[in-house]
This record gives structure tokens, C-alpha cells and sequence, in this order.
């Protein structure tokens, strides 16, 4: 009997506090009121979007970084952002997933051997200097962790993203509790092209041919990076034309929108592009077979009170906290449709736009 995918929810929740002494200042200013508690809103909404874009690109481990040399220090070095397997992410921004103020867990697999709050952080370098001493072993994973706790982080819990639905067995032999390497079942094994190197419009459509004659079906999205989106619009440059005086014939010099107003394509192909896409990656999917499926689209947790009452008192505290959740995750149905190209090569920035 072949194995039955079995997609569970994953969970997102985020929440900001006030602290009873900004109720009392604003308590006869409602303007000064609403005007803090939408600022408190928007910035726990930016943060959740920012994870969960992050999130779409991962494979549901969590993963943020890899200690590259185990020690006991407030400061420590990363490798291999999102534990991607390639020589850009290991040698480019390592610590671009890090951020000053997170909580992590630093662990082996899923053994939690310390959490630590970042104090700061030199993403190009891979430096994450904590609040406190911390003891790590090299290999050692980096992780989103509770401050209340030890025995908590986000390790295996996050919805599912693109390297590992778009992937053979390099991230997850087995997802859903699917295993893909099994006979029979490696229709959801995707084309997986590592080392790639220079990108070239060949490369690019046998790629395309090849998976649509695999799959029978053809790919009708790209998803990328900035480093590769810029790769591909060099493959345009012999074709610029120029008038007899040297002049563009075009005054701007570059590809038309360069993507940065729109997505370019290629063969008609939409190419999406994001800050948060691993490096030298290059993602072809049939979108008619990747789903968003969502239990909770996201709201606020309400308490006692009734609805509209968004505020608990928080434990031991004078302060007051909101609570918002969201249950998804992301799916694919037959993997044998998408192809990953890794290995491209590709120039990146360092400390560069990683932040944000």
C-alpha cells in the first residue's frame, strides 16, 4: 500500500505587550492610545511576515544557521544560512536569517543545549554576539527558542517551504510522512540540478523540456533570488542593440523593469523574486500543483471579556500582551512537476539588504 500524505497545520503566534505605565500616560489622550496600539500592531505584523517569508523558502526545520566552530563565549560564528547545502550561502551573509533581539535555541538536533538573546549581529561575517555566555559543539543548529524556557524552539515545527517540497532527498527523504525514495512513489521526487554554475538560456531549457517530458506537465513559475535574477538579465547583454552614433536605442540601459517593478520572464515564464531566497537557487514549479491550505488565515486571540477584548494580563507582571496566530501550510501534490537548480553561479553583497 504506498504511503498517504499527511499534512499537518503549523502553527505561527506572535504577541506585543504594554506595559501598564503607557496605558495610565495615555489613558486621557485616546488618539495617543490608538496611535501606540497600531504601532505595536504593525510592527509584530512586520515581523510575522518576515518570518513567514523566510519560512517559504525553507523545509520546515527551522533551521537559521549552523555553529561553525563550537565554544563557550557570548560571541559565536555561523555558517550555512538556513542550513542550505551550497558554497554561497556557507561563505555569503551566514548569519542573514539573525536578527539583534531574537531568542535562540542553540541545539543538537533536537537536544536544546542553551538558549541565548542576540545582543547584536555582523550578518556578512556570521558574528552572533549573545547577552550571555553560551556553550556550543560545532554543527551545533541555530534556532527561533523561548525565553522562558529550555526545552522549546521552533525545530521541526515550521510550515513547510520551497526546499522542501521542491526537492528529491537532498532536505527530506521523506515529508508528510511520505517517503519519496520509495518504489513507487518517486513521482514526488523533484529534478534537482546541484553545481550548476554559469547560467545559460540552454541549460535553462532542457531543464523546462526535461521535467515537462518526466511530469508531462510544464513549469509556469520561477522563484529566485536578487543574485540570480541578476545572472539571468546578463544573458540578455550581447543582445542590447545600439544605434550607428553608440547610443542605446533604448535610453535605459538596463532590462526593462529589471524586475523590480514587475517579474521578468523567460519563454513567458514569470521569474518572482525575494530577498529571502537562498542563494545561486533557482526554482521551477507548476503552480497548479503547489497549495497554500490554511486553517486560520490569522486573528488576534481573544480573551475574557468577549469579543474584541485582545489583551490578557501578562504572568507575574503589571503588563498586558495580545496574541496573534495563524494555523497553514504548503503542499504539493506531485513533486515530479517543479525542478531546483542550485550551485548557480552568482555575486552577492555582503551585509548588504539582509536585515530587513
Amino acid at each position: 500500500t504506498p504511503d498517504q500524505l499527511i499534512v499537518p497545520f503549523k502553527d505561527i503566534k506572535a504577541r506585543f505587550g504594554l506595559t501598564l505605565e503607557t496605558i495610565k500616560a495615555t489613558e486621557n489622550n485616546k488618539q495617543a492610545a490608538a496611535n501606540g496600539l497600531e504601532y505595536e500592531k504593525r510592527r509584530l505584523v512586520d515581523d510575522i511576515e518576515w518570518h513567514r517569508n523566510r519560512i517559504f523558502w525553507g523545509y520546515g526545520q527551522g533551521i537559521l544557521g549552523v555553529s561553525a566552530t563550537g565554544v563557550a563565549s557570548t560571541a559565536q560564528t555561523v555558517k550555512d544560512a538556513g542550513n542550505v547545502l551550497n558554497a554561497q550561502s556557507c561563505s555569503n551573509n551566514p548569519a542573514r536569517y539573525i536578527q539583534e533581539g531574537m531568542v535562540l535555541a542553540l541545539q543538537t538536533a533536537g537536544t536544546i543545549n542553551a538558549i541565548g538573546t542576540v545582543s547584536s549581529v555582523a550578518q556578512s561575517t556570521g558574528t552572533v554576539t549573545f547577552s550571555a555566555s553560551v556553550t556550543t559543539t560545532t554543527g551545533d543548529l541555530f534556532v527561533l527558542g523561548t525565553s522562558a524556557t529550555t526545552n522549546n524552539s521552533a525545530y521541526g515545527k515550521e510550515p513547510m517551504g520551497l526546499l522542501g517540497l521542491v526537492d528529491a532527498s537532498t532536505y527530506l527523504s521523506t515529508i508528510f510522512s511520505f517517503d519519496r525514495t520509495a518504489a513507487g512513489q518517486t513521482f514526488y521526487q523533484s529534478g534537482v540540478a546541484t553545481s550548476v554554475g554559469a547560467l545559460s538560456e540552454d541549460f535553462l531549457l532542457r531543464k523546462i523540456h526535461n521535467q515537462a517530458n518526466v511530469s508531462g506537465k510544464r513549469i509556469n513559475q520561477f522563484f529566485a533570488g536578487d543574485d540570480v535574477l541578476r545572472e539571468y538579465i546578463k544573458l540578455s547583454q550581447d543582445a542590447r542593440r545600439y544605434n550607428s552614433d553608440g547610443k542605446a536605442v533604448n535610453p535605459d540601459v538596463g532590462v526593462s523593469n529589471a524586475g523590480l517593478n514587475e517579474d521578468l520572464l523567460f519563454c513567458g515564464i514569470p521569474i518572482a523574486v525575494d530577498k529571502h531566497a537562498p542563494y545561486g537557487h533557482l526554482f521551477g514549479v507548476n503552480t497548479e500543483h503547489l497549495f497554500f491550505t490554511s486553517l486560520v488565515d490569522g486573528e488576534w486571540e481573544e480573551y475574557a471579556g468577549g469579543p474584541g477584548n485582545m489583551f490578557r494580563v501578562a504572568a507575574d507582571k503589571t503588563d498586558y500582551e495580545a496574541c496573534w496566530f495563524t494555523f497553514y501550510n504548503m503542499v504539493c501534490d506531485r513533486g515530479n512537476v517543479n525542478f531546483r537548480l542550485s550551485g548557480i553561479t552568482s555575486s552577492v553583497d555582503s551585509g548588504l539588504g539582509v536585515a530587513s
